[in-house]
């Protein structure tokens, strides 16, 4: 709940302030952070509609994913946001020949 109401504020503020005055660094993703993210989602065995947590997972960087907003989890089992969805997407778009660049490469 203090979580939900830490993102109301920092919302609210942002309406409130200039652009530069907030710090939006804390939400950015680093490379390692979105590495890890999508190997959660490659590696992780799926249990009752959420991955379980593999046991050699850095828990800080765990912890850094979920305030951040891009995984949610409860002990053992994670489950990805609308955000972390949308990264792993991407990262899979990225990695992925496209028809065009298969074609060029023949």
């Amino acid at each position: 709940m203090k979580e939900i109401k830490a993102q109301l504020s920092s919302d609210i503020l942002r309406a409130i302030l200039p652009l530069g005055a907030i710090d939006n660094t804390r939400d950015a993703l680093t490379s390692s952070e979105s590495d890890m993210l999508f190997n959660l989602w490659k590696t992780a065995e799926k249990q009752s509609g959420k991955l379980a947590i593999p046991l050699d997972v850095d828990r800080i960087m765990l912890a850094s994913l979920k305030i951040k907003g891009y995984i949610e989890h409860d002990g053992y089992l994670i489950d990805f946001t609308k955000r972390g969805k949308d990264v792993i997407k991407n990262i899979i778009l990225g990695k992925e020949q496209n028809t065009f660049q298969k074609k060029a490469e023949q």
